[in-house]
């Protein structure tokens, strides 16, 4: 493993067919960092099972809730946080339809070196584990953000090529592309993902995906400090050709907001047009 910290946050919707996404983000991080193949097996089945706690029990009656997952890998100790701010810990029944807590959490004991489960003083519950080192990680204190879109990740340094080509593609596959179309996205993924860091804001490669209707990915990357967004769209100019892979997609803009400027980018399962706004035109 590299010798510098790596860090990884991703947020998704709380619901179950959004593990999937959490498990590939969390392999993009494991290639980018040379993890072994069984703490990421680990990691990853750790992170499954405290993201489904939080899915069942969290958020009642379909309700809408956030769940992030936060990862870091350095100098060979890899630390993972997954936390909601649902209605708290609350152990059912062992008869309780099946869904008793009963076996996730001591499943993730099992698997880790160092695991605790509290409630955050803003509401909530936060599983923290700790793969090879001992001792605890620093508690992290979290306000309550909005619900995601679909998915948010944030990821630092080299392990950006790796997490967002994962994610990407697994997104990519769920709107239903085509392998012609996913290679599209992939290849924007990559402008994205190999862009100069110090464009984004603390320095992490930021991705916010969502499914806006059928058949349609949306991705709002930032935010940027200023002039970042526009040097992203340089970036996407094929050198020596008059070629940008902006035409890839239905949409690109630059727009901002309060946190800064983003690129947002459409891109629909039967593309037909190659359009570029900016400044949200």
């Amino acid at each position: 493993m590299s010798g510098s910290a790596t860090e990884l946050r991703l947020a998704v919707a709380a619901r179950a067919e959004n593990l999937a996404l959490v498990r590939q983000a969390l392999a993009g991080l494991g290639d980018a960092t040379g993890m072994d193949e069984a703490t990421l097996s680990d990691l990853k089945q750790i992170a499954t099972e405290a993201c489904m706690n939080s899915v069942v029990h969290a958020y009642p009656d379909d309700s809408e809730g956030r769940i992030e997952v936060r990862a870091r890998v350095a100098a060979g100790e890899v630390t993972l946080s997954v936390r909601d701010w649902g209605v708290g810990f609350r152990p059912r029944p062992a008869d309780a339809r099946g869904q008793s807590l009963r076996l996730g959490l001591p499943l993730i004991a099992s698997l880790a070196d160092r695991f605790e489960v509290f409630a955050p003083l803003d509401g909530g519950t936060e599983v923290r584990v700790r793969l090879g080192l001992q001792g605890a990680a620093e508690p992290v204190q979290q306000s309550s953000p909005a619900p995601p879109r679909e998915a948010e990740v944030a990821v630092t340094g080299d392990a950006a090529r790796q997490v967002i080509a994962r994610v990407m593609a697994i997104a990519a596959t769920r709107v239903g592309f085509s392998l012609d179309r996913m290679s599209d996205g992939v290849l924007i993924g990559d402008v994205i993902s190999s862009h100069d860091a110090g464009d984004f804001a603390d320095k992490r490669v930021g991705v916010e995906l969502d499914e806006p209707e059928p058949g349609t990915l949306w991705m709002r990357v930032g935010p940027f400090v200023d002039g970042g967004a526009q040097r992203l769209m340089e970036h996407m100019e094929v050198p020596g050709m008059d070629f940008s892979l902006a035409k890839l997609a239905d949409r690109v803009a630059v727009e901002t907001d309060k946190q800064g400027d983003f690129v947002v980018i459409e891109l629909s399962r039967d593309h037909r047009a190659a359009g570029v706004a900016e400044d949200g035109e």
